[in-house]
């Protein structure tokens, strides 16, 4: 077969270009026999090299944005579309859940979350033709869906109304072992940590006024809080929370960080407190499990069904007084983080990067088999 990647999320950040960085590198040491076309931009034309040193694997450069004359949709859906269709392509996999308005070939896509659906107003307005029109209809154009959650297959079926045949569950994997140190140094000062883009939906304005009331009530233990994650919608709410609380000695925002560094940062954490109000997966909550680190987050969207069987100490995230208290709970109980640890490390053995590339094997498998939907 001839299997077609759209990659150009891992042009940019965040856990999409995480998922599909991983998902190739996996999918591309598994399978020898099928002939993958990986698709950047030309813009990332010096990173992939790596690509092209494999004999099943090549690598093609989308069309410059300035032969469109600017205009994004005829760029993003006529002339992409146009360039796929001459690849041949047996089954086309979009990793970001959307595929261009014209293309006609047989396609996955993977639906990370559909939180704009449910809360829209934890984003910006100017979504909403990926909203309303182009993401319904690569769902129902889609040979196959993959869900990285059930909470997501859920959303898809209550909110798009698509049949559950169609509908692959596929978890993401945890940690790239080449980031993980086997040696973790002394750390000089102790901290809690958080992982997320800044804006609504990651809940840190509730959570950096729970770290005050933890650390009025707890004034000989006052840990650090950093903040690992990049700028975005509405994130000056989140500076101007930490200003009026007095608490810019104690709460460290690193912004963007690499890999390497957010993993060593994992590793010597005392726990992650991950107050989301909504997941379709929940990749830094992995991580943390993978290490051992104790994890402090809601039972909401898909955050229970990650860390089934009690992985983690459960909050309500709508609530400052309740992530207070879990942030007290676990820092005080050394007895409670062994047991979550415990928990936590079992809980991640389920969720691997080769395990998530061999079933979506499967899936384009299926296309050449001949059938339209998984069963």
């Amino acid at each position: 077969m001839r299997i077609g990647i759209d990659c150009r999320s891992m042009q940019s950040r965040g856990g999409i270009a995480v998922y599909t960085r991983n998902l190739v590198k996996n999918l591309l040491l598994q399978d020898k026999l099928n002939n993958y076309i990986l698709f950047f931009d030309a813009s990332y034309s010096q990173n992939c090299k790596k690509y092209t040193e494999q004999e099943n694997c090549s690598v093609k450069y989308f069309p410059q944005k300035r032969l469109s004359n600017g205009l994004p949709f005829i760029y993003s859906h006529w002339r992409v579309s146009n360039f796929l269709d001459q690849q041949c392509l047996d089954v086309f996999h979009s990793p970001t859940g959307s595929l261009p308005l014209l293309y006609q070939g047989r396609a996955v896509i993977t639906i990370h979350d559909l939180a704009i659906y449910k809360h829209p107003e934890w984003f910006p307005s100017g979504q909403w033709f990926a909203r309303r029109i182009v993401v319904p209809n690569s769902s129902k154009k889609a040979k196959a869906i993959i869900a990285v959650s059930e909470t997501t297959r859920k959303d898809l079926q209550g909110l798009f109304h698509i049949s559950k045949s169609k509908i692959k569950v596929i978890y993401e994997g945890g940690l790239d072992l080449a980031f993980v140190s086997k040696k973790v140094e002394n750390k000089l000062k102790n901290y809690i940590l958080t992982i997320g883009t800044l804006e609504p939906r990651k809940n840190f304005t509730r959570l950096i006024k729970a770290f005050s009331i933890y650390c009025r009530q707890n004034p000989k233990n006052k840990p650090k809080l950093v903040i690992v994650g990049g700028e975005g919608w509405k994130f000056k709410k989140i500076y101007q929370t930490v200003a009026n609380l007095g608490l810019q000695k104690q709460v460290v925002f690193t912004g963007f960080i690499s890999e390497k560094r957010k993993i060593t940062l994992l590793q010597r954490a005392d726990a992650l407190v991950f107050p989301s109000l909504y997941e379709g997966f929940g990749l830094p909550v992995v991580e943390a499990m993978s290490l051992g680190i104790p994890i402090i987050c809601g039972k909401n969207s898909a955050l229970g069904e990650i860390c089934n069987n009690n992985a983690a100490f459960f909050i309500d995230p709508y609530s400052v007084f309740s992530i207070a208290r879990g942030l007290k709970k676990v820092l005080a109980d050394r007895d409670l983080r062994l047991r979550l640890k415990a928990k936590g490390l079992k809980q991640a053995e389920n969720f691997s990067w080769p395990k998530c590339a061999t079933k979506t094997l499967e899936v384009y498998r299926n296309f050449g088999q001949g059938n339209s939907a998984i069963t």
